[in-house]
């Protein structure tokens, strides 16, 4: 049979496109890379020789330029093996600015991104590294990293996302100055709950809480239904960081039980009184 191009032959000219100061030629080196990308060996040397041209794409000031550099960021991570772990940590800091960014479109796609390279670091490690956008001065990353702890959570599973490292971040943003930020932490315990049941509720209480804050969230958290299979018992010990019998994620890309849990439902939002 006929080998595949390698990748000199088929990558240099939208490499080359892609380094343009013209937009025009830039987005042309996109749509071409893309076009080609299933005809080359992705050996790791080319994926990581792709991710070092694509990672500066992610913060050009044009928005098609940058969204087109993410989602083929995805693409090479779930064409990738383990080896893409290094590559998205590489990437971190150019995604969450972007998740950052007054488009809702490129934060969606910025956020899309990071989630998918949690799947190469580890979730537990991504959402660590999450705090990157948890302590950013701009509102929207803040709000992103929270709904990217969130999809982690719903795709990995409290065990498999680190549900303890999860719960003091949620908490902190519940007092952020920004509504939007709090909204989003809000719902992020409503999944939460959905996975772990009444136990988050006793946790909660042992948490530093302003009583007003604390009232609204238990009265809404305790009307919604659960999915958890678990003991209060294992539910407190994912909570206190003391669960770790249970299998998480591995780096062949398994879940717990071998396929990730169905995605929590939807919920009303919250509405928590501001900080004083």
């Amino acid at each position: 049979s006929r080998a595949r191009p390698c990748m000199g032959e088929v990558l240099d000219g939208p490499l080359g496109l892609l380094a343009s100061r013209e937009t025009k030629q830039r987005l042309d080196g996109l749509a071409q890379l893309e076009a080609v990308l299933g005809s080359v060996e992705l050996d790791p040397d080319t994926v990581a020789h792709l991710v070092g041209a694509l990672v500066p794409v992610v913060g050009d000031n044009n928005p098609k330029m940058a969204q087109g550099a993410m989602q083929l960021l995805q693409l090479l991570g779930q064409a990738s093996g383990p080896e893409f772990g290094p590559l998205a940590l590489s990437a971190w800091s150019a995604l969450v600015e972007r998740m950052g960014d007054s488009k809702l479109a490129v934060r969606s796609t910025a956020t899309a991104t990071l989630v998918s390279c949690l799947k190469a670091v580890g979730p537990q490690v991504g959402v660590e590294k999450l705090r990157l956008a948890l302590e950013h001065k701009n509102p929207r990353a803040r709000e992103q990293g929270l709904e990217a702890m969130g999809q982690a959570l719903v795709e990995f599973g409290a065990k498999g996302a680190g549900v303890h490292l999860i719960l003091p971040h949620a908490v902190k943003l519940l007092e952020d100055s920004d509504s939007n930020v709090r909204e989003a932490a809000a719902m992020l315990l409503e999944r939460t709950y959905e996975q772990l049941g009444p136990s988050l509720l006793d946790e909660l209480q042992r948490r530093a809480l302003r009583p007003a804050v604390l009232k609204s969230l238990l009265d809404r958290l305790s009307q919604l239904p659960t999915r958890t299979d678990l003991s209060p018992a294992a539910a407190v010990a994912l909570l206190r960081g003391k669960g770790g019998s249970q299998p998480g994620y591995e780096p062949n890309g398994q879940y717990g039980n071998g396929h990730p849990p169905e995605r929590a439902f939807a919920t009303p939002p919250i509405t928590l009184p501001p900080p004083p």
